[in-house]
């Protein structure tokens, strides 16, 4: 995409965040979901234990969402009418996509 020097300056850092957002979390996440296979493959298993290592996956898994969509929100918020068409294109959520539908910011 072609972007004014100061908005690609901002979809860059903004870039960067989301990489280093999805980076820091993404260790714990598998982390956790190692755990979780590991309480399974033993006889330490319990519904407390269970319940916490799945809510704490949860979280992770939720907050690693949240980093994908705000950097989304950004870059959608910074483009023109015809980039944000060309944008959805290229991620696929165009109206043939896989029922992903950005258009109507539906998440």
């Amino acid at each position: 995409m072609r972007f004014r020097r100061h908005k690609k300056k901002k979809y860059n850092c903004w870039g960067a965040q989301m990489t280093e957002g999805a980076q820091a979390l993404g260790q714990p996440l598998i982390t956790k979901e190692i755990a979780l296979d590991i309480l399974f493959s033993t006889t330490a298993a319990n519904e407390k234990s269970l319940a916490e290592l799945v809510l704490q996956i949860a979280d992770l898994q939720g907050k690693l969402r949240l980093t994908h969509l705000m950097y989304y929100l950004r870059t959608k918020n910074i483009l023109s009418v015809a980039q944000i068409n060309r944008y959805d294109e290229l991620r696929d959520y165009g109206e043939h996509s896989s029922g992903h539908n950005h258009n109507e910011r539906v998440h």
